[in-house]
């Protein structure tokens, strides 16, 4: 396991653990290499354990707000 993918791995363990999240999935890629895939967490729904493989609904407000934005700008 590379140094990245442990920082990254141990760093979503944390989070889950401490219950600032419930799951995370996180997957690096660099020049189309995939360099970190990590999970940590449970589906609350099931408590099945979050895979790579597991879809896992995202959202930002602020990709909203700033597409929204830039298509009103005169």
């Amino acid at each position: 396991m590379s140094d990245l993918q442990q920082q990254v791995q141990n760093t979503i363990d944390e989070l889950v653990e401490s219950g600032a999240e419930r799951a995370l999935q996180v997957a690096v890629y660099k020049d189309g290499d995939l360099v970190v895939d990590a999970v940590a967490g449970t589906d609350p729904a099931t408590g099945r354990a979050i895979t790579g493989d597991s879809p896992i609904y995202s959202s930002s407000s602020r990709s909203a707000r700033r597409s929204t934005s830039s298509s009103c700008a005169p």
